[in-house]
């Protein structure tokens, strides 16, 4: 009879399916903060997301006394973020792609993730 706290319809949609849960066990919270407030007030027993964002909110609120247990590899493989493109428009996502394909793993990439605890083995899952 577990509350899991959710912000947004994509881990809401995670939580009613993959996971097990009941809807009505899965309470949706506007943001990030209010769902991982209600873990630590106890309004919800945990709070679906990703585990590198989960990290990183909990290095700057090391007083909440909470734990990420992050779904191992071998359960569910992990899940990079994406852009989304109409289809008629090719040229626009070539252009991001061409810009991102120059973007991941530079230098500037890692500086850029480095600051919130992305390690360089992080980055390279990324480039397969």
């Amino acid at each position: 009879d577990a509350g899991v706290g959710v912000d947004s319809p994509i881990p809401n949609g995670a939580c009613r399916g993959a996971i097990g849960v009941n809807a009505e066990q899965c309470i949706e919270f506007d943001t990030y903060r209010a769902a991982a407030c209600a873990v630590r007030d106890g309004a919800v027993d945990a709070y679906a997301s990703v585990a590198r964002a989960h990290h990183g909110f909990l290095s700057g609120n090391t007083d909440w006394q909470l734990d990420v247990i992050a779904v191992p590899d071998t359960e569910k493989a992990p899940a990079f973020g994406s852009f989304v493109v109409a289809k008629d428009r090719a040229g626009l996502r070539d252009d991001v792609d061409a810009e991102l394909n120059a973007f991941l793993g530079s230098t500037q990439h890692r500086a850029l993730v480095g600051v919130y605890g992305f390690t360089a083995s992080d980055v390279d899952l990324v480039l397969g």
